[in-house]
């Protein structure tokens, strides 16, 4: 299927910058870019980008392949996103070292600048084009690509994850939170980051439960709905409580021997404040 617009596509999938070279936003707790397109057209890429994820940095950026009008804006990207990780094939990297294809990009961009700025295009950037540095060399292979699959192959946690250990806390399922918290290790998250992306979800959950702050949630449109579901009957107590649990437990990892052990101890804490609310 080919695509001539721009914005929103399925629930935290969009299209953005110019419909005919546009790069691709899969919005999640780590938002995932898929190809940079033309260097001149980054700045149209940038505020695209921003108008979705607002201040929310992405992830991870995704190259398909090594084409010139696949690979412009990635340089640009890390650069405006430092902790960004470019993921990419062991061959695309090869090329874009080749010095030869690098002036042939370089002299595409050129091109480019020029018919986008006789289009009327604005915001056409002139910066030259620049190698992307590769954070992360993987290989994929077949088929379509669905949501499940990039999850899976960028190794990126799912917002499930947080929605399901919510659920588990407030109905007070101690085993539930733990197989859930095995599951992400298994998979070989890292699991400080884990419990500093739960206390998010938590802050999210939180913001969402008044009309004045709920502007302030730092997620996608399409995941929006979920949280106002979610927030809407989770008590404020639970939240208040659960970031001081997240934020205490964050600080002791920093010395402590058995993260896992110090997280685990958290997750029960967490449900016995569902406990302690029911008893209220």
């Amino acid at each position: 299927m080919r695509i001539n617009w721009t914005g929103k596509i399925t629930d935290e999938f969009y299209v953005l910058g110019h419909a005919s070279v546009p790069v691709y936003l899969l919005d999640g707790p780590f938002p995932a870019l898929f190809d940079a397109g033309f260097t001149s057209l980054a700045q149209v890429y940038e505020k695209g980008i921003r108008e979705v994820l607002g201040t929310r940095s992405p992830s991870y950026l995704f190259l398909t392949h090594a084409h010139w009008d696949h690979i412009g804006s990635a340089a640009y990207f890390k650069a405006v996103w430092p902790q960004l990780q470019v993921v990419g094939s062991q061959r695309a990297r090869d090329i874009v070292t080749q010095s030869k294809v690098l002036r042939r990009i370089r002299a595409f961009n050129q091109d480019a600048i020029g018919a986008l700025m006789s289009w009327g295009v604005p915001q056409v950037y002139e910066g030259e084009f620049e190698p992307p540095v590769f954070d992360q060399v993987v290989s994929f292979s077949g088929g379509n690509i669905t949501y499940s699959q990039v999850i899976s192959n960028l190794n990126i946690l799912d917002y499930d994850y947080y929605f399901r250990l919510t659920d588990s806390a407030l109905q007070g399922d101690v085993p539930a939170m733990l197989l859930l918290f095995n599951d992400v290790l298994s998979r070989g998250f890292d699991s400080r980051n884990f419990l500093n992306g739960y206390a998010s979800h938590l802050r999210d959950l939180m913001v969402s439960k008044d009309p004045q702050t709920v502007q302030l949630m730092e997620v996608g449109a399409g995941i929006r709905e979920r949280y106002l579901e979610q927030g809407g009957r989770t008590p404020l107590s639970y939240l208040y409580g659960g970031l001081d649990i997240c934020n205490l437990t964050d600080a002791g990892l920093r010395s402590s021997r058995n993260q896992r052990l110090s997280i685990e101890m958290a997750l029960v804490k967490l449900a016995n404040l569902s406990g302690e609310q029911k008893k209220k």
